[in-house]
């Protein structure tokens, strides 16, 4: 008597599964700042974000979600502008080490060059792997370019059963987060912004900044 209704919650799972593989999911992309103590003569320091999104395709689909054969069935889509996000991110890390949001001294411009989930198939359970891609100057008021690096984050989640919207969302999440961390972290980046107002400064690079 109790095979029956077994059977009949096995189908309905699997069913459930299959029809969500195949329907569109909707995610928010989230950043929150990290502690981070207040850096010396950044409250005399203007500076200016910027970000251009040079992602191919449409700007809101951030993943896929896949069967279990590995083949795509059906978007992910991002219901905030990416772009705007990071943005914010990076604007929400400067204004907690104290540097002024405003048009001035500093202008830093961010392109956005790749942000993407993947679902990997695995024997027994999935992943979800994110990277977020960036090339990031920083010109001073006469337009010369103080700063230049590439940054890759990187996000994962493993050990999944589904590939879901919500497990896509945290591996982006997480790669939104190590990407401005690095940034934030390059003391050679926070040193240009400081010296931004100078007539004249030389141009800081990060040897290690990937470029493609």
């Amino acid at each position: 008597g109790e095979i029956f209704p077994r059977v009949l919650r096995v189908v309905g799972m699997l069913a459930c599964m299959a029809g969500c593989a195949f329907s569109t999911d909707h995610i928010q992309i989230d950043y929150t700042p990290g502690a981070a103590a207040p850096v010396a003569g950044a409250a005399d320091a203007k500076v200016q974000v910027s970000v251009v999104d040079h992602r191919d395709g449409p700007k809101d689909k951030v993943s896929n979600k896949v069967n279990g054969y590995g083949m795509d069935t059906a978007p992910i889509l991002a219901n905030n502008d990416v772009d705007a996000a990071l943005a914010q991110a990076i604007e929400a890390e400067l204004k907690a080490r104290g540097f002024v949001l405003a048009a001035g001294q500093a202008q830093v411009g961010v392109d956005l060059n790749r942000f993407y989930s993947q679902f990997h198939n695995g024997f027994l359970s999935g992943s979800a792997d994110a990277d977020c891609l960036l090339h990031v100057t920083a010109k001073n008021t006469g337009g010369a370019v103080i700063f230049e690096r590439g940054v890759l984050g990187k996000g994962k989640v493993e050990n999944l059963q589904l590939a879901s919207g919500d497990n896509a969302k945290i591996a982006l999440d997480g790669a939104l987060k190590d990407a401005v961390g690095q940034l934030m972290a390059d003391q050679a980046f926070i040193a240009a912004l400081l010296k931004a107002n100078a007539a004249t400064t030389s141009r800081v690079a990060a040897p290690h900044a990937p470029t493609s």
